[in-house]
């Protein structure tokens, strides 16, 4: 539970992750609020780490975390080894199929990112959500435990006019939260 934009899941990258301490801290190379000059830094705790740990891409850290061009690729693969019966010799020599009119990217789009949702959802028999709506309750449940400033705090609001000190005591907030809840 990080309180994430729904961008700020599609623009992550492994360079832009700092797993130095117990809880890292995710700057993103872009965000909503950056033509105004404001930082972002998301704190992502114990919980979060231990599933988006298998997604980081060491190897390749200026690629995107989340791929759908990798998620393609790890579909085919797995219905290949599936597979019942092996490829006879005249299946091997078929025409390929024209290429695709449009081939999954190395980012999601945001219109890609809410259809894979629902897909996963319609596969799992569970109602369909929105990307928007893990923030919504990520802030109504942090508002709820640790008051409208903790909400605040971790998911980088501004209220009014705030100081760079404020922020930075803000942000502290956010990582004592994140280390607490994961």
């Amino acid at each position: 539970m990080s309180g994430m934009r729904p961008q700020d899941v599609r623009n992550m990258r492994t360079c832009d992750i700092d797993v130095a301490q117990d809880v890292w801290v995710y700057e993103p190379h872009t965000h909503k609020n950056e033509h105004h000059g404001h930082p972002r830094k998301i704190a992502i705790g114990p919980k979060a780490q231990a599933i988006l740990t298998p997604f980081l891409k060491p190897n390749n850290p200026e690629s995107f975390v989340f791929s759908p061009r990798e998620a393609a690729e790890e579909v085919k693969a797995e219905r290949r080894k599936n597979r019942k019966t092996p490829m006879t010799p005249s299946q091997r020599k078929r025409t390929p199929k024209p290429a695709p009119k449009r081939k999954p990217g190395e980012q999601y789009t945001k219109n890609a990112y809410r259809w894979a949702i629902v897909r996963a959802c319609d596969k799992a028999k569970v109602p369909r959500w929105h990307p928007h709506q893990l923030r919504h309750n990520c802030a109504t449940k942090l508002r709820r435990l640790y008051g409208l400033d903790g909400a605040v705090a971790v998911l980088g609001h501004k209220i009014g006019i705030v100081t760079e000190i404020y922020a930075e005591q803000h942000f502290q907030k956010a990582i004592d939260i994140m280390r607490e809840i994961g």
